[in-house]
């Protein structure tokens, strides 16, 4: 029973963490990378970020490419 609460524990941990993909890209080594909105980082779950306004400009994307 102890099995099965855990794996239950870990499937509501994952679907907390779990965020909707914006965009995949591909590395030039091969890397899949899924982008989620900047606002909705797992880090901003922690409770000490979570009124956190980010303040960030956007970072050019040399060398990546989108995957469809």
């Amino acid at each position: 029973m102890a099995v099965m609460a855990r794996r239950a524990e870990v499937q509501r941990h994952l679907k907390k963490l779990n965020k909707q993909v914006i965009k995949s890209i591909k590395s030039p080594d091969g890397d899949i990378i899924d982008c989620v909105h900047i606002s909705k980082q797992p880090a901003f779950n922690h409770l000490l970020l979570k009124n956190h306004t980010v303040q960030a400009k956007k970072a050019p994307t040399v060398g990546l490419h989108c995957v469809d």
